[in-house]
């Protein structure tokens, strides 16, 4: 879709850039206590990492206010009262989307964080390959780089385990909206309120 070619791409571009730009701007002293291979992926992870997340929220915000839209009006059409479950599964939906997002947030900055770290290790092993195997202790280096990898696993599992509280609520929130729609419209047919269809 559009999106997909015009939007990401071009968004994960600029907070590339600007990352770029940020780092450039250092004191050279700065670049000492840290490594290239890190500050690379942390300058492409952190595109993926913004873009991604603009995209989804612009993506999901556009579609609730649509769908709020288009039920309001339908259900106002049918009987205004049938707004109200509408209006709970809003506030229901915001309070929901305000507990969410900031600790998906941190899971994930957390998770990206960890995956540069071992990234930006791996480049820096590699490109440093015959110092690490001349002078350095092979237990240490195993127990660093499965501490590093341990890291990461633990992260993404963090990342995994909030996704799946997050999709939970949305079904949730969802069963809510269908019960509360159907459940008001019921009582108000019964109770002579609103006419069928």
């Amino acid at each position: 879709s559009l999106d997909d070619v015009a939007f990401k791409p071009n968004m994960m571009g600029l907070v590339r850039w600007r990352a770029h730009h940020h780092i450039l701007k250092q004191p050279v002293g700065w670049f000492r206590n840290q490594t290239s291979g890190i500050l690379g992926s942390r300058t492409m992870e952190t595109g993926i990492a913004v873009g991604g997340a603009t995209y989804q929220v612009t993506k999901t915000l556009t579609n609730v206010i649509t769908y709020m839209i288009g039920s309001v009006w339908l259900m106002s059409q049918t009987d205004i009262r049938l707004t109200l479950p509408l209006a709970v599964w809003g506030a229901l939906y915001i309070g929901h989307t305000v507990y969410i997002v900031p600790r998906f947030r941190d899971r994930y900055e957390a998770f990206n964080n960890a995956l540069a770290d071992i990234s930006g290790h791996l480049v820096d092993t590699y490109a440093n390959i015959e110092i690490i195997k001349l002078f350095s202790d092979p237990a240490h280096e195993d127990a660093l780089n499965k501490e590093k990898f341990e890291t990461v696993r633990k992260a993404f599992s963090g990342v995994q385990k909030f996704e799946v509280i997050t999709n939970s609520g949305m079904l949730a929130l969802g069963t809510i909206l269908m019960i509360g729609l159907v459940g008001y419209a019921i009582v108000l047919w019964q109770a002579g309120a609103a006419e069928i269809g």
